[in-house]
C-alpha cells in the first residue's frame, strides 16, 4: 500500500506533497536530503505530517500529481508525473552517469589509501565466504575453463603446458 502525504508548515501554510511506501523512512530522508524542498518546511519545526490517502502503487503519482495541483501553496520542485519509476530511476542514472564518474574518481583519488584499507579488512574478514563463491562459480563454470584452457595449451599459450610450439631457437637466425 503506498501513501499520499503532505507536510504542512503550520506558520505561513506552505505545502509538501509526496508518496512513499515506508512513511518513518522517508520522513527520515525528509530530515536528512540537503536540496529536499520539504526541509524548508522542516527547519520551521512547526509542522504536521498529514496523510492524504492510500492507494494501489500503479497509480501512485497520478494520484500525488492531483494533489500538487489541487492544493494551494505547495512548494514541491518536481512534478510527480512519472507513472514507470523504475524508468525514471534509469533515465536519472543515464543522465547523471558522467557527474557520479566524475564524482567517484575524485573520491577514489582523494580517499585511495582509506578505501585499499577497508577493502583489505573486508576480504580478510570475508575470506571464507570468497573462496565458497570462486568454488561456485568455478563448479557453475568448468566446462568454459576447460575449454579455454585447451584452446590456449593447443597453441603453446598455457604457462602450464609442455608444449614447445611457439618456443623458437635464437640461433637458427644467426
Amino acid at each position: 500500500m503506498t501513501f499520499i502525504y503532505k507536510i504542512v508548515d503550520n506558520t505561513n501554510g506552505n505545502i509538501y506533497v509526496g508518496s512513499t511506501n515506508d512513511i518513518s523512512k522517508r520522513l527520515s530522508s525528509h530530515r536528512n536530503i540537503k536540496d529536499c524542498s520539504s526541509r524548508q518546511i522542516i527547519n520551521n519545526d512547526d509542522w504536521e505530517f498529514i496523510v492524504i490517502e492510500q492507494c494501489e502503487e500503479n497509480i501512485r503519482y497520478e494520484r500525488e500529481q492531483y494533489y500538487m495541483d489541487s492544493l494551494d501553496n505547495v512548494i514541491n520542485e518536481r512534478k510527480a508525473k512519472i507513472y514507470d519509476y523504475s524508468n525514471y530511476r534509469k533515465i536519472q542514472r543515464d543522465n547523471n552517469k558522467e557527474k557520479c564518474k566524475y564524482y567517484n574518481k575524485k573520491y577514489r583519488t582523494k580517499n585511495n589509501e582509506k578505501i585499499l584499507i577497508k577493502e583489505k579488512i573486508w576480504r580478510d574478514n570475508n575470506k571464507d565466504e570468497i573462496k565458497r563463491k570462486n568454488k561456485n562459480w568455478c563448479d557453475k563454470n568448468r566446462d568454459k575453463i576447460k575449454a579455454h584452457n585447451d584452446y590456449r595449451s593447443s597453441w603453446g599459450g598455457h604457462p602450464q603446458s609442455n608444449n614447445n610450439l611457439l618456443k623458437i631457437d635464437i640461433n637458427l637466425f644467426a
